[in-house]
């Protein structure tokens, strides 16, 4: 399972190249019959393309298969995931419920684990679009059941975004705010850029429809416009253009910051910055200047205080429009 695994690790990384070329290294050795290892990787390769927009694509690899039970059910739960997630893209509504519902059953046959569950409610917004309530509060029960996670856990940042992600289904805004804005530091911490964006923007629609919307205009602005920034990065044309409509529909100029940020920045934090932009890692920038992994997080951690930003992101957009990237050698 290893090299499945670390694509899925790549992907939620940002390293999407990187993670290809571990799925191609995996299924271009496939013979007549897709080995187990192969149909796990299948299903990460369909996700990645669902993210780069090429849905046609992964639906007609993923499709077959799931529909002539090649996978084991582990699998098959994924599978079944992004096939209601590639549909629900294509506004195919009870397809989408369709296929979930093969998700949750296959879920539920193997004990309904905390672990998958958290998978499954990422996408329950399907069920909340076709007015599904029942299907809905399911899952929602289930999970709610589930024992909280460790603090220091990847359940526990998972588990708070999800939180949120079942308050938008049932209309709490306040509430949804809440765990996006828990949930998007810790993503930071860790490096899950692409959940990050997705959390920030799921942080600006909560706002956007609270009754308090017009008092949290530049924490709006602020989520949409680093969630942009991340999905253009990335390669994530959906998702861009979903962030890029909502700024364009409440007319969200960029935040801009005050040149004075710049002043008390050390030019190792300089330094730093000039790799954010490329999209760089904390452990990637420790390789690349030298230090130890928390030296890195540290520098990142200074930077978005001194710079009173939010998201590793916005301090990567902003470097470019100041011109710090010109400034990446120490003193």
């Amino acid at each position: 399972m290893i090299i499945p695994q670390l694509s899925w690790v790549e992907i939620d990384l940002g390293n999407w190249q990187t993670a290809q070329q571990l799925l191609d290294r995996l299924l271009q050795r496939r013979s007549y019959a897709l080995s187990p290892l192969q149909l796990h990787a299948v299903v990460t390769q369909c996700d990645l393309w669902r993210r780069q927009g090429r849905l046609e694509e992964a639906r007609q690899l993923l499709e077959p298969l799931v529909q002539s039970n090649h996978f084991e059910d582990k699998a098959a739960l994924g599978a079944w995931t992004v096939l209601a997630q590639l549909y629900a893209l294509n506004q195919q509504d009870t397809a989408a419920v369709q296929a979930l519902d093969q998700a949750v059953a296959i879920w539920q046959k193997l004990g309904a684990s905390c672990d998958e569950g958290l998978q499954i409610a990422t996408v329950i917004a399907i069920y909340s679009r076709a007015g599904q309530t029942a299907r809905l509060q399911t899952v929602i029960d289930a999970i709610h059941a589930c024992p909280p996670a460790a603090p220091d856990s990847l359940a526990h940042v998972f588990r708070s975004n999800v939180e949120g992600v079942i308050a938008l289904a049932e209309q709490r805004w306040h509430a949804a705010a809440t765990y996006f804005s828990e949930a998007i530091p810790l993503f930071q911490r860790i490096g899950f850029v692409y959940h990050e964006a997705a959390a920030q923007q799921h942080l600006a629609e909560a706002y956007l429809r609270s009754p308090a919307a017009a008092t949290h205009t530049e924490a709006i602005s602020s989520a949409l416009h680093t969630a942009r920034d991340t999905f253009e990065r990335l390669g994530a044309p959906l998702d861009l253009a979903d962030v890029e409509t909502l700024i364009k529909q409440h007319n969200l100029r960029r935040p801009r910051p005050a040149s004075s940020r710049t002043v008390e920045l050390t030019p190792r934090e300089t330094q730093v910055i000039a790799l954010l932009a490329r999209g760089l890692s904390n452990r990637a920038i420790a390789e690349e200047l030298v230090i130890s992994p928390k030296t890195a997080e540290i520098h990142v951690s200074n930077i978005l205080g001194k710079l009173a930003l939010s998201s590793r992101a916005q301090v990567a957009a902003y470097a470019v429009e100041l011109g710090l990237l010109t400034r990446t050698e120490p003193d």
